[in-house]
């Protein structure tokens, strides 16, 4: 099953026909294919993938992890309808917060924000 080595200097013992080479091209392809697929879904999920959703006062508090260590809240009214915001002057159906180290720190980031950062 060996073929004739193109490459000076190989053994003959490490050759293979042109043949297998193709064959062996294409597999690693593909498995490379695959784990570059996998990894793309793991990331993917991982990056809105919501830990737990709370009720405080009239809005939701979404917890989700965008990255490694990098938690934000979501904030959603109850009723469904948009969130008003005083400064600036706009009318969103959520509201996230900036990135934190802890989920725990993303929700307290939000309760603040419902409480003293002008939603209405």
């Amino acid at each position: 099953m060996r073929g004739r080595c193109l490459w000076r200097g190989v053994p003959e013992l490490f050759c293979l026909k042109p043949a297998a080479h193709a064959r062996l091209n294409l597999i690693l392809r593909n498995r490379c294919t695959a784990v570059l697929r996998w990894l793309q879904q793991g990331l993917c999920q991982r990056q809105l993938r919501p830990e737990v959703m709370i009720t405080y006062k009239q809005y939701h508090i979404e917890r989700f992890e965008h990255g490694p260590k990098r938690w934000v809240a979501r904030i959603t009214r109850t009723d469904g309808q948009n969130i008003r915001t005083i400064l600036p002057a706009t009318e969103l159906p959520y509201l996230d917060t900036k990135p934190t180290t802890s989920p725990e720190e993303a929700e307290a980031l939000a309760k603040e924000g419902i409480d003293f950062g002008g939603v209405v």
